[in-house]
């Protein structure tokens, strides 16, 4: 059977495109333009919105494996994310969530974290625990190097993890997996009878900009992830949105298979996030022709915006201080505080809510900045 026809999901054969999603240019998760974002479906059986698997799409997501360079911007570092009115990791401001939905973390135990990248959440944990043994898996023996304080990474297949877990982490990881189901299956052998699986994915609806990245394969909603996670065998126990724009899931053994319902709802969200994709790209290539232009943040909105707006982006500015005189896109940036131009234009590459509440925050730090929020969904967009 014809596999950009199947649901990666349920298996069913009943994928239906998406309008709107043509012309997405893509970017890969490790913050690197790509010409193509894929063809996009959602399952009209169970709702699930995926990325039709052609051999077009798997080719690119292997040539972009083959050379990933995670955070290279910050020298391999996490970025850092503006959290309680901080600035931490993405695995600090997650743990802190984790402990509070996990109660009473023993002071020792197992842990495992499947696709641990540098080590970012292993070494966020193992600060917090100190007396638990820390092991994390990765498919690649050289996206494995560099990870300190941990007693093993095994590579390769889940088949080459030994032992068993209190603990089993997949932060940023399900979305990527061409059969998401089949994976959290090979997990049961891998938990303890009480241990807990932790899943952590983006969220389109609330951060579009995840649909433009090339080697997401699934874009999961709260259901659809939570389908996932019982159709492999497991509950759910708790489901939280602990960091913006993200799903975590919390969950333990039996699990039920039932599909959820395929909401019209679920092809409206999806729909209006493509249109205010491309909403936010004719609003930010209308502002950069008038004058100097700037882009906030160099992840993955930043970087994708300036891949629209090119070639009137002059500059980033960026608050983290690891990636501050550094250029991303052939191009400088710069903190906020520093920006040489005067009444330069500075666009929020963030979804509309969060950037007004980022827009409160810093045109009070940096007056001297002229900041735009893109559109809501039915707006026209505004600076201020």
């Amino acid at each position: 059977m014809d596999p950009t026809r199947i649901c990666i999901l349920c298996g069913a054969d009943t994928l239906s495109d998406i309008r709107y999603s043509d012309d997405i240019a893509g970017i890969t998760s490790d913050c690197k333009l790509w010409p193509y974002s894929g063809r996009y479906a959602r399952c009209t059986t169970c709702g699930h919105v995926q990325k039709r698997l052609s051999g077009r799409l798997i080719n690119d997501i292997e040539n972009i494996y083959s050379n990933y360079e995670p955070y290279s911007l910050s020298n391999g570092d996490e970025h850092l994310i503006f959290h309680e009115s901080a600035n931490i990791t993405r695995s600090y401001a997650l743990l802190k969530r984790l402990k509070l939905a996990i109660k009473n973390i023993p002071q020792e135990g197992r842990l495992i974290d499947i696709g641990c990248g540098n080590g970012s959440f292993l070494k966020a944990f193992g600060d917090a625990c100190p007396k638990w043994d820390l092991f994390g898996f990765e498919q690649s023996n050289l996206r494995a190097k560099g990870v300190a304080a941990v007693k093993e990474i095994y590579c390769g297949s889940l088949d080459t993890i030994e032992g068993t877990y209190d603990i089993v982490t997949m932060i940023h990881v399900l979305e990527h997996v061409f059969e998401p189901v089949n994976f959290l299956r090979g997990l049961h052998t891998l938990i303890n009878p009480a241990g807990v699986l932790f899943i952590q994915t983006p969220f389109f609806k609330t951060n579009p900009f995840d649909l433009t990245i090339v080697d997401h394969c699934s874009h999961f909603q709260p259901d659809t992830l939570a389908y996932a996670v019982n159709a492999a065998g497991f509950s759910t126990t708790l489901q939280e949105d602990w960091i913006a724009k993200e799903i975590g899931i919390v969950a333990g053994e039996g699990g039920s298979n039932q599909i959820p319902a395929a909401y019209a709802a679920v092809t409206t969200s999806v729909e209006q996030s493509f249109l205010w994709l491309h909403k936010v790209a004719a609003h930010a290539r209308e502002l950069s022709g008038q004058g100097t232009f700037g882009i906030f943040g160099t992840a993955i909105a930043g970087t994708w915006l300036a891949s629209m707006a090119m070639p009137q982006v002059n500059f980033f500015t960026d608050e983290d201080p690891q990636k501050q005189g550094k250029e991303h896109l052939g191009l400088p940036v710069f903190h906020p505080q520093s920006v040489p131009y005067k009444d330069a234009v500075v666009y929020l590459a963030f979804p509309a809510e969060t950037s007004i509440a980022i827009y409160k925050r810093l045109s009070v730090s940096y007056p001297q900045i002229k900041f735009c929020v893109p559109p809501a969904l039915n707006a026209a967009g505004d600076c201020v």
